[in-house]
């Protein structure tokens, strides 16, 4: 073992003096030959482990049998270690002094920045790079590649704070959404590598982060460094870089918000342009406008962000929910007229339409985890929805412009004089129907299939609460006076029925194509036939003939103090004088009607935070309606002096005396009076 021994400690020293002077750079000769610098730290631990084996074996003295002098082999390693850990501080500092810029002298000041902190993301990703390749080429016993990463971290956590302003970011509204974006998606690469290198390290976070500087980084002083200050300097590091990115999401959220806010506004607010499509349907570049941006941003952060990037789903959550809020807050200023309820219709379903097309295709394209798949899925499933309900309420709004003129037109005739006596032909119901027949002739060429159907579903019940509106509003006017309304009951009723024939005839011509019309006209006018039988068990004087009917009505109103108050009315038009005998019926079977009077739930109190029903198309809104009517002089006066009359509570000393004046606010006290 002597001779043998010998050999390898004169050796030592012409080893560590070739592989120094060959490695002047180590960091180069990595970058360079990285299979020839694994092949120098391979010989180099191998002389390592034969001193280490000659101290096991001969004594630290080497003093032993084998051996009479003491031979003292190089420690290569130390050395080659100390040069490597001066050449990565140096190299990782150098990176950014030696950084190419570009031409600068032609730049504005951002412009200028622009270029400087394009410079410093290029070098922080050339430099993470790296980490790995010099992980390869040195034992992990000897900590080449922690140091190289604690430089890294260190540097360019120190560069990055200096673009962003400092630690608490005072630079970072400055930035423009890419740059915002792209330091986002530095910091995502950058952890992703240190998190796959350096695990253990990562790891570990502190609970508060000291801006200031790295407590643990000790500079020009490589050789005297110890593992744990690499350590802990690399930890801090971390930190730091943990929590830029942070503040720089915050920033992007913040920025996207508000982008999408300010363009969505533009869009609903601008002037419609209406177009026809080829098939002549009308619409305008709503839809383009809104999803153009939403397109936009979406590829903006799927060409900017990793696909296990966190912030792609908190950015496309944001963007969503300002397309929801925007669609809540301006979807009624496209309902003013008929051409715009028709264009905002196919607009919104068209809108649907784009959100579904969408979601499949982000999903497609962002391979996202079942998680985040299903958190997409559930966010634009609401926006589809959205569209879909705002699409079939512009449909259906078409009624309040179709009436319009309607009203005009014969609301003041019908049950007149000449309605009852003269116009023997149903001639106003037939101006219902041509009018209403008219507009459907350009919502046919306006809509497709679906949309008109819905709006059928709006039309049919509009008509007949705008022919029970105007006979309400007879029945309050003579309600004070307690006369018979009409100069021949028999006549007026027969009148009333072929009203009602003319009007279900005409919407039942639309059965055939579409046939589930059917369920909407019976229940509709099934509410006038009710209407007409109480009416004509009035004029035969026989409550229980109304029961039937009441009942009916009572399932539409749900409130006993309300059918009883709206069946007193309609039997005061034929019979006022029996109204007492009435009273006592309806006193009789209200234990039966309070029987199917549901309970409120919860479902009912949620229902009432959803956009309201369309105007015009519910029993209990003619009725308040009519109560709001300037000519409803009847109701004011029961509003006024029946009510005290009847109930105690609003005596002559009551509070309310003035507000009861306001029948479009307190029609509700009237009805939960108990007729007497």
């Amino acid at each position: 073992l002597e001779p043998h021994a010998t050999i390898v400690w004169n050796l030592g020293d012409q080893i560590a003096n070739h592989i120094l002077s060959a490695t002047s750079s180590p960091l180069d000769f990595v970058l360079k030959d990285p299979a020839g610098m694994k092949l120098i730290t391979e010989a180099v631990d191998a002389y390592d482990i034969a001193a280490t084996q000659y101290k096991d074996i001969c004594g630290e003295s080497g003093s032993d049998i084998f051996m009479t002098q003491n031979l003292n082999f190089t420690d290569i390693r130390t050395d080659l270690v100390a040069q490597i850990y001066r050449d990565l501080e140096h190299r990782s500092s150098h990176a950014f002094t030696s950084m190419e810029v570009g031409k600068l002298e032609s730049k504005s000041e951002v412009g200028k920045q622009k270029l400087i902190f394009q410079a410093v993301l290029k070098t922080c990703t050339r430099l993470t790079n790296e980490i790995e390749i010099i992980q390869k080429c040195f034992p992990a016993r000897w900590m080449v590649d922690v140091q190289w990463g604690s430089c890294v971290a260190h540097q360019c956590c120190h560069q990055i704070k200096q673009q962003i302003g400092g630690g608490y970011g005072h630079n970072l509204p400055k930035f423009t959404i890419t740059q915002l974006l792209q330091l986002i998606s530095w910091t995502e690469r950058y952890h992703e590598v240190m998190t796959r290198v350096f695990p253990d390290i990562t790891i570990k976070q502190y609970e508060d982060v000291n801006f200031g500087g790295n407590p643990h980084y000790r500079d020009n002083n490589s050789e005297k460094l110890q593992n744990e200050h690499i350590v802990e300097s690399f930890i801090w590091s971390n930190n730091v870089l943990w929590e830029i990115q942070r503040m720089t999401q915050e920033e992007f959220l913040v920025r996207t918000q508000e982008t999408t806010d300010e363009y969505l506004t533009n869009a609903y607010c601008a002037e419609p342009v209406k177009i026809r499509t080829s098939d002549g349907r009308l619409m305008t570049t709503l839809c383009e406008d809104v999803f153009s941006l939403a397109n936009l941003e979406i590829q903006t952060l799927q060409e900017n962000l990793s696909k296990q990037s966190d912030l792609f789903l908190l950015a496309i959550n944001v963007i969503f929910s300002r397309m929801h809020l925007r669609q809540v807050q301006y979807r009624d200023t496209f309902l003013h007229d008929f051409d715009s309820c028709c264009a905002a219709s196919n607009d919104f379903i068209h809108m649907s339409e784009q959100m579904e097309e969408v979601t499949s295709r982000l999903l497609e394209t962002s391979e996202l985890s079942e998680e985040s798949a299903t958190a997409i899925r559930e966010i634009t499933a609401e926006l589809i929805v959205l569209y879909g309900n705002d699409a079939i309420y512009a449909a259906q709004s078409v009624h309040v412009h179709v009436f319009e003129p309607i009203r005009h037109a014969i609301s003041d005739d019908l049950f007149g004089w000449e309605w009852e006596d003269k116009l023997t032909r149903n001639e106003l119901a037939l101006t219902l129907v041509r009018t209403v027949d008219d507009f459907m002739s350009d919502l046919k060429k306006c809509m497709g299939d679906f949309l008109l159907k819905k709006t059928l579903d709006a039309l049919i019940p509009a008509s007949t609460m705008f022919y029970l509106r105007c006979l309400l509003r007879k029945a309050t006017i003579k309600r004070h006076n307690r006369v018979i309304h009409f100069f021949n009951n028999e006549k007026a009723l027969g009148r009333m029925q072929g009203d009602i024939e003319t009007m279900q005839e005409y919407f039942d011509s639309f059965l055939y194509a579409f046939p589930p019309l059917k369920r909407v006209i019976d229940a509709e006018f099934g509410i006038l036939r009710a209407v007409h039988e109480i009416m004509k068990a009035a004029n035969d004087n026989s409550c229980g003939d109304a029961f039937d009917p009441i009942l009916l009505l009572h399932k539409q109103l749900l409130d006993v103090s309300i059918t009883n108050q709206l069946v007193i009315d309609l039997w005061g038009l034929v019979d006022p004088k029996n109204e007492e005998k009435l009273k006592k019926f309806l006193k009789l079977i209200m234990p039966k009607l309070r029987k199917i009077t549901p309970q409120p739930t919860d479902d009912v109190a949620r229902s009432l935070e959803n956009r309201p029903k369309i105007l015009g198309l519910r029993l209990n809104e003619v009725i308040k309606r009519v109560a709001s009517d300037d000519r409803g002089i009847g109701w004011r006066q029961r509003m006024r002096h029946d009510v005290q009359n009847m109930c105690g509570v609003h005596g002559n000393g009551c509070n309310c005396n003035s507000m009861c004046l306001n029948p479009r606010d307190f029609v509700e006290i009237m009805y939960s009076i108990p007729a007497k």
